[in-house]
This record gives structure tokens, sequence and C-alpha cells, in this order.
């Protein structure tokens, strides 16, 4: 996750960068700043150094003996990345080995996903190697992929983290695939909904037909007769009339009875 963080800091500016105008001190102090920052690179607490948001402050100056060099104490505003065990990230697999595959997740490029813990998937080897599932869904390079953290570990060497991820659980896998899940329910209940709504409202127009059509208001049913055939064709045109008005269609129709 990123970080908002609150850092001190020691900048050291060069005899020669020092200027009696205070902008263009304060200009070599925040490019100095920026530069010990980039090659800083991450630390095991804070993780990756991503960018300086605010200079806060801007101590007072200190010459070096030996060099006339001026350290200025600063404290600044940064943004920092680090994944922590149990969080859910997305990353692009960018390595497809014979037991697992590779992953990129912002800075961080060392993410392994083992094949023990990609439930249901099997190594497809080939020119390009992928994991595939019974349901066709495809692990491979470029692909992104939702995954959950199971552990990391910081590598001091190298000033970089590795971790370790699972695809054991909800809604985890390659996106297109957790997108479907989610958007298929969805769109089956408004499907539902849809068929429901058209269903009352074809009650609706049943108990219209029934009260309007069939028994006219001065005729009880009791005294109802059979309606002559050129009543019955007038009916039936006004059935088809009014089903076609309220977008009720024959296959529609059909599905509910």
């Amino acid at each position: 996750m990123f970080l908002k963080v609150q850092l001190p800091w020691n900048v050291i500016i060069p005899a020669e960068n020092l200027d009696a105008k205070g902008l263009m001190l304060q200009r070599s102090i925040v490019v100095c700043l920026l530069d010990d920052f980039a090659k800083k690179r991450a630390t095991k607490d804070l993780g990756y150094y991503l960018a300086v948001s605010t200079l806060e402050s801007i101590g007072e100056g200190k010459v070096r003996q030996q060099t006339g060099d001026v350290l200025f104490p600063v404290v600044f505003s940064g943004i920092t990345f680090k994944i922590f065990r149990g969080e859910i990230l997305e990353g692009v697999v960018h390595k497809v080995l014979k037991h697992g595959v590779l992953l990129k997740c912002g800075p961080i490029e060392n993410i392994y996903l083992s094949s023990l813990k990609m439930p249901g998937y099997r190594y497809v080897p080939g020119e390009n190697p992928v994991f595939l599932n019974d349901k066709t869904s495809k692990i491979g390079k470029d692909v992104a992929v939702r995954f959950i953290v199971l552990g990391t570990k910081w590598l001091e060497a190298e000033r970089e983290f590795q971790a370790l991820v699972s695809l054991e659980g909800d809604y985890l896998g390659p996106l297109v695939d957790c997108f479907c899940s989610i958007v298929y329910p969805c769109a089956t209940l408004l499907l539902f909904v849809t068929v429901v709504l058209e269903f009352l409202q074809l009650q609706r127009l049943l108990d219209y037909m029934i009260s309007n059509l069939m028994f006219p208001s001065h005729v009880h049913i009791q005294d109802a007769t059979v309606l002559p055939q050129s009543s019955h064709v007038t009916v039936r045109r006004r059935i088809s009339d009014m089903t076609h008005e309220c977008g009720i269609t024959p296959q529609l129709i059909a599905l509910l009875l």
C-alpha cells in the first residue's frame, strides 16, 4: 500500500552551488534532496521511496571544515510503497516458470506465485507457456492477476523486497475472470428483476383485458355469453396492440408460461 511519511534528511550543498540569493539556495537544496531520495531506493521499514511531496522545513546550515560544503538538516513529506502480509493487490506476469510465475506490482518485480498456490491450474508448456484451468482461464505473460500476499522478505544487499503470493481466496486470479465473476451474477439478477417486472406488467394487462374487454362494465359476469366471431377478432387485435405497447414479446410470454 501507499504510505505518507515525514522524514528528516541531511542535504549537503557543494560550496560552488552556494549563492547569496535565497531562492537559488533553496533550489539547490531541493535538487540535491530529490537526487539523494532517488538513490536511496527503499528501506526495510518504509518500503520503496516514490516521491517527495512537500518540503516542510530547512534548518540552519553547518559548514564542513574539510570541504567547505554546507550541510542543511531538512524535514519533508513523501510517498512510499510497501506491501504487507494479507494485503490483496494486483500485478502483471512478466515471467512464466514451470513451477510458478513472477509478477510485477509497482516498483516490486520479484513477486512469486507458486503453482501450488494456483488451485485448479496446470502448466502448459510451449513457445508461450501458460497456466490453464478447466474453465479455460489463463495465466501467462502480460496477464494482470489479483492475489493475496502470504509473506515478504527484505534483501539488504539489493535494497529490494521479495514476496510470496497466492490465489487461494474469493475473487482472486486473472482480472478478466474476477470481473466476470462479479458482473455475471449482477447481470443474472438484473435479468430476473426485468422478467418479474414484465410479468407484473403482463398481469396488469390481463386484469385490464378481463375488466374492460371481455366483460364491459355494463355486463355482469353471470350474464356474459359467448362473443361473436367478429368480437373475438376485435379482442385479439386489441390484445396484440396492447402487448406491443407494453413491450411484451411472444418469447417473453412463452418464457413466463
